[in-house]
């Protein structure tokens, strides 16, 4: 898998979320095996519990 060229640092924080948590783990689960080491995986934006913008 080619690693994103939007991503060039392996270090930098990425916040990885969907809408239910499945996409997102496996989204995440990639990054982590192309050597990407600070992830956030935030789950699904459906279990929210903070303030959203409308």
């Amino acid at each position: 898998m080619a690693e994103p060229a939007e991503l060039p640092d392996k270090g930098q924080v990425i916040y990885v979320y969907c809408r239910s948590g499945n996409r997102s783990k496996q989204a995440s689960a990639k990054l982590a095996a192309m050597g990407y080491t600070n992830i956030v995986e935030c789950g699904g934006i459906l279990d929210w519990t903070g303030e959203v913008e409308r």
